[in-house]
């Protein structure tokens, strides 16, 4: 009988587990697992590293985690590790953000406040380390003597209380003549001249804001237009601070002109409420213009701030005389239009409201609320400084 090659390997395959039955072997089915040994790892994949590189195509550029420490905001992190926006599909988001973000706090009376209060807590700090903490004490206990801090408009009143408390606090922790003050990196070179040179920058052309050691183009400041489709270049000096963000400009503009218009009087000792009242009205006025101009473009504290404003105010009105008059005389789609400036005003309306929310939020934590820890060393003070510790404590 004729027998095919599939029968011949089955009945190899029976007379063979046959035999390891008589010989008193396992029968290990070679369709099934082998319970009796342990299974073999599976061996991990590792893909080459060659290969791998060209699934991470963004692999050697920058992210915030090499951000130097101290910075406070996202904005100024990526200004200092990716000035160029490399690391980004949208490279101008960042510093938008941060312009925008500067825009809002220039023109918030509470974010100006905490600005204010910053700059002047700076001052205060530049002038002890240069006359000493008993002399500013001596300056600021005489001018508000006779309850003079009500001589100081009521929105300055804390931002003077907070100032004085941080600089008892620095002077405690610190020393005579080692309170910290900031420090700002100045133009050392001129590099080779970018194209167009310009001495007067078109209105509403942004400065653009870099790291000294990040700047495409030393010695000079890059503005872009609104558009952002034309920029030109003007010279620095050498000497000049250099700011790596709006809000730096803006904060270290302020400080320096507190401390410079402040020194007379100080030199003097013959600070009055009145002039040091004075003295803050103009300071909140140059930091709202200095912040429009940083974020809004050169000349836009003059020419727009004050015309956006007013549109703000007047949306409503506007509106609600297009709807009740304009409209139901209008051969125009009602419902589609209405739809519409309801959607607006709706925008309009939560703009208001994260106004509201963004005065609350930059509320400030207040310095004298720690003031009564630096009470063990007031004692030991000159007495013009125990007398100006109890009046701003009260």
């Amino acid at each position: 009988m004729a027998t095919n090659k599939k029968d011949v390997e089955e009945l190899d395959l029976e007379v063979g587990t046959m035999s390891k039955y008589v010989l008193g072997e396992p029968v290990i089915d070679p369709e099934k697992p082998n319970y009796l040994e342990h299974p073999s790892p599976k061996k991990k994949k590792y893909r080459n590293y060659k290969i791998a590189e060209k699934g991470a195509p963004n692999r050697d550029k920058p992210t915030t985690a090499s951000a130097q420490k101290g910075l406070k905001d996202l904005p100024a992190a990526m200004a200092a590790v990716d000035p160029q926006g490399l690391s980004s599909i949208a490279p101008m988001m960042y510093s938008m953000l941060g312009q925008i973000a500067s825009a809002s706090k220039g023109s918030s009376q509470s974010s100006r406040k905490v600005v204010m209060e910053d700059a002047l807590s700076g001052a205060l700090s530049i002038l002890a380390n240069k006359y000493s903490f008993d002399q500013i004490t001596d300056v600021f206990d005489k001018a508000l003597a006779n309850d003079g801090i009500n001589l100081i408009d009521v929105e300055y009143r804390e931002i003077v209380k907070n100032a004085l408390a941080n600089l008892y606090k620095n002077y405690v922790a610190y020393g005579e003549g080692n309170i910290p003050v900031t420090t700002t990196e100045i133009v050392t070179t001129i590099g080779i001249a970018p194209t167009p040179v310009v001495t007067v920058v078109p209105d509403l052309y942004i400065q653009q804001y870099y790291t000294s050691s990040d700047d495409p183009y030393p010695g000079y400041i890059k503005w872009v237009s609104p558009d952002g489709t034309d920029y030109v270049f003007t010279q620095r000096k050498i000497g000049d601070p250099y700011y790596s963000t709006p809000d730096e400009d803006v904060y270290s503009t302020a400080e320096q002109e507190l401390a410079t218009s402040l020194e007379p009087y100080v030199i003097e000792i013959n600070l009055t409420a009145r002039i040091l009242n004075d003295l803050l009205t103009e300071q909140d006025s140059n930091v709202e213009s200095n912040s429009a101009e940083k974020t809004g473009g050169k000349n836009s504290s003059k020419n727009v701030m004050e015309l956006l404003m007013k549109l703000a105010g007047y949306a409503g009105t506007i509106t609600n005389l297009q709807q009740k008059i304009q409209l139901p005389t209008s051969v125009l789609n009602q419902g589609s239009i209405k739809k519409s400036q309801d959607a607006f005003m709706k925008n309009i309306g939560q703009l208001r409201q994260e106004k509201e929310k963004a005065k609350q939020a930059a509320q400030p934590t207040s310095a004298l609320s720690t003031l009564t820890n630096v009470a063990g060393s007031v004692s030991n003070m000159a007495p013009a400084a125990k007398s100006l510790y109890d009046k701003i404590k009260s």
